[in-house]
């Protein structure tokens, strides 16, 4: 019975690492894609081109537009 305990308590450990670990794999992968879209803002390529290529909302691509803009 112990050792279930122990397996269990290990086990959540075990998720909440993974959970953790997407999650800040999805903040870099969000960050890197803003970098694209900023540099290609740059470039001059329009905001829905970016949106599409590169699978931002569209709205985040206007909003780093206007933040690049300002």
């Amino acid at each position: 019975k112990v050792e279930m305990i122990f397996y269990k308590e290990q086990m959540e450990a075990v998720r909440k690492a993974v959970e953790e670990t997407q999650i800040e794999n999805d903040r870099k992968t969000t960050d890197m894609l803003r970098d694209i879209a900023a540099n290609l803002l740059k470039k001059g390529m329009s905001e829905q081109n970016i949106a599409e290529c590169i699978g931002l909302p569209l709205s985040n691509v206007e909003e780093l537009a206007a933040q690049l803009n300002a």
